[in-house]
């Protein structure tokens, strides 16, 4: 597997202009399946992405996460424009940009969702998206040798682990959603996954298991597999209404890297439809607005986005034990350097260890909230290192919602860019949907 150095030098050798699959975007898909295509030594995979590497501690150390989603280091660091159910504020929204997409810098918390929600897209015209087609591709995915191998994969690449909880909080937070009348599960992605109850995460010993690690670094001996960093797509190269391949920025200019068999776009919930829009396939009327001439009028692109955005709840707490106890540079060090060498300590897991499924009304059939609890301050209110006060967060967001009123708008530039639009009833200051 090949990677280029930092600051992308396009003159890479004539066997690198083509190749039978180019797929745009190295995160949680496109790392899976540049591995599961490129399995086939008879065809070959041309995997771009506009991040670097996402390598080394920062990366590996699972606490740092809270750095990495409010910081610019592998990530798109997006914003909305102002939103005017939110007093006009611009919401902040970080998308992975490195190998590993998004994995490279989440929470790590493992939870596919519930079977409804993959039922309801193959009711609503999907084939094949039903939870019983779907559910082998994660079993075949996930090394979960704890799980209820009726629900959980063993021997696959992505290992997923649980903590033991060893934090009293986390079982205060358990006792209190019982108290409030909600169920106990044990395993959000098992049969009764309603209620309070542990995560799973994607950590192997310790250490973030991204996809890049657990799909792309087995896969790195492989002639047919080529990964290039640093290769941003401005567009797709579009002939007689077919895509024949992508175009790179390249020094100022476009490069033409051309596909055998097919162009698979792998940049998320945002780059996707972006990328789709800047090469004129989209609202036809938007398009022309932004002087990008249209291929082909899909008013359905960048549309219907949901998104799931955090309200916080904090509390003081007399405990000494938060994890606000590492805000001190040299525990904080300390506790890092532990994780990396060794795979242990407070830095080695992350610590919304605890959250819940809930209904907002009893009549409802399904949750529609999903809470989360962290006995800390969360990354967003942190200011001063040494700031005094313990405090406890507890996050919920809304897991579902009718409204779906979001759009991107392509934004032509030295460079793609875009921007994001809302329209009433998309966001009010409680509630919010997800796709």
């Amino acid at each position: 597997m090949a990677a280029t150095p930092a600051g992308l030098d396009l003159s890479f050798p004539l066997r690198l202009r083509e190749a039978d699959f180019i797929i745009v975007g190295a995160g949680a898909a496109g790392a899976v399946l540049a591995a599961r295509l490129s399995a086939d030594p008879h065809v070959s995979v041309l995997l771009l992405e506009a991040g670097g590497k996402a390598r080394g501690p920062l990366f590996s150390v699972p606490l740092m996460t809270g750095v990495l989603l409010r910081s610019t280091i592998a990530n798109w660091s997006y914003v909305t424009e102002p939103e005017a159910e939110l007093g006009a504020r611009r919401i902040r929204w970080p998308r992975g940009k490195g190998l590993g997409g998004s994995t490279a810098i989440n929470g790590m918390v493992y939870r596919r969702g519930l079977p409804s929600d993959f039922d309801g897209w193959a009711q609503a015209g999907l084939p094949g998206w039903d939870w019983t087609s779907v559910q082998p591709s994660f079993l075949r995915s996930e090394n979960n040798p704890d799980g209820d191998p009726r629900w959980h994969g063993r021997g696959g690449p992505l290992r997923v682990s649980r903590r033991k909880l060893g934090h009293p909080l986390f079982g205060a937070f358990l006792a209190a959603a019982s108290a409030a009348g909600h169920p106990r599960t044990e395993d959000f992605n098992g049969p009764a996954p309603e209620g309070a109850g542990p995560y799973d995460f994607t950590i192997a010993a310790g250490r973030r298991a991204s996809t890049a690690r657990a799909f792309l670094d087995p896969a790195e001996g492989r002639p047919n597999l080529t990964v290039i960093t640093r290769a941003l797509v401005t567009r797709i190269a579009m002939e007689h209404g077919r895509a024949i391949g992508v175009m790179l920025a390249d020094r100022g200019r476009e490069r033409l890297v051309r596909a055998g068999r097919e162009v698979i776009l792998c940049g998320g919930t945002v780059n996707s439809p972006q990328t789709l829009m800047l090469s004129g396939i989209g609202p036809a009327e938007q398009l022309r607005r932004h002087g990008v001439a249209v291929v082909t009028d899909l008013p359905g692109v960048g549309r219907n986005l949901q998104d799931h955005l955090l309200i916080r709840v904090m509390h003081a707490t007399n405990a000494p034990d938060t994890i606000d106890r590492l805000r001190r540079i040299d525990r904080a060090a300390l506790a890092a350097l532990q994780a990396w060498l060794f795979g242990t300590g407070p830095a080695a897991s992350f610590p919304i260890e605890v959250g819940g499924l809930f209904r907002s009304q009893p009549d409802l059939d399904l949750p529609d909230l999903q809470a989360s609890f962290m006995p800390g301050l969360s990354s967003a209110t942190i200011r001063l290192p040494f700031a005094g006060m313990s405090r406890q967060t507890f996050s919920r967001c809304v897991q579902r919602a009718g409204a779906k009123s979001h759009w991107l708008r392509p934004i032509q530039g030295r460079r793609p860019a875009f921007s994001l639009a809302t329209c009433q009833p998309c966001l009010t200051a409680s509630s919010c949907g997800r796709a």
